[in-house]
């Protein structure tokens, strides 16, 4: 089989393995994380040519430049079988590396993942900024996800969400929702949502606020009649007010646009 459909064989038996994450690397088998631990589930190691033909068969032209010049680079990717995966591309060692996420495409709804019934207030919410914030891996595209299906399964809204990359393919179901990726259908957080703002939305998300820009598009969406849906990287729900302010925001904006900050973190289940 070519590097491309090797890659796929590989995500796929994530689902076969009941297997959270996929790593590939140069001098290593395929290693795969079960129930918590990394297994490796035989003996064939990877050459720098195989895993830089498969990491290379993933990306176009925009995701190439990208790592070209961040060396690490994120991609939301379906195989035929309509199982959804986040790709990242990375450098160890000079040599090309990825890290697969295996994403169970079942839409969660705020009840089945356990949040608090106020969430539900958040989605009849017309404008304003709402935050979901935690570290990496704590859930918060998840939980993003669940107010965004609520939204769509109760009102009829058009939804425009900017992620990197895609995670969960929403249905159109009373709402329309428009889902662009970064690196394929945008160049940048900014510029998207800037965009978005002439597209007729009622509800955008950001995947993330990571910087001044993105943060004052967002604000200013917030402020002139959508609601606007994000994540950023804090501990706390304190620390996301202080976080916005340190990038620039003035307070007096924060003031009146932000009404939500969500913290969460994940904890293991017995």
């Amino acid at each position: 089989m070519d590097a491309h459909q090797h890659i796929r064989h590989l995500m796929d038996q994530c689902v076969n393995l009941d297997a959270s994450d996929l790593h590939v690397s140069v001098g290593m088998p395929a290693t795969y994380r079960i129930k918590g631990k990394i297994k490796a589930v035989d003996n064939n190691k990877f050459t720098a040519e195989q895993v830089q033909e498969m990491a290379e068969s993933l990306m176009n032209k925009f995701h190439k430049d990208y790592f070209d010049e961040h060396m690490t680079l994120d991609i939301g990717f379906s195989t035929e079988q309509g199982f959804r995966y986040r790709v990242n591309v990375y450098r160890e060692m000079g040599h090309y590396a990825l890290a697969v996420r295996y994403l169970n495409g079942c839409l969660k709804t705020i009840q089945e993942l356990g949040l608090p019934p106020q969430i539900e207030y958040l989605t009849e919410l017309k404008s304003g900024l709402v935050l979901v914030c935690g570290a990496t891996g704590s859930g918060k595209s998840t939980t993003l996800t669940a107010v965004i299906n609520s939204i769509n399964e109760k009102q009829e809204k058009h939804i425009l969400t900017v992620e990197d990359p895609v995670e969960f393919v929403h249905a159109n179901i009373k709402s329309i929702v428009h889902q662009r990726e970064l690196y394929t259908d945008v160049p940048d957080f900014a510029s998207a949502v800037k965009a978005a703002l002439r597209e007729d939305p009622d509800v955008v998300m950001v995947g993330e606020i990571r910087d001044l820009e993105t943060a004052e598009i967002a604000v200013q969406a917030s402020l002139t009649g959508h609601l606007v849906l994000s994540t950023l990287h804090t501990n706390s729900a304190i620390g996301s007010v202080t976080r916005l302010h340190d990038m620039g925001i003035e307070p007096f904006l924060l003031s009146s646009s932000l009404l939500a900050v969500l913290a969460q973190r994940l904890v293991r289940v017995l």
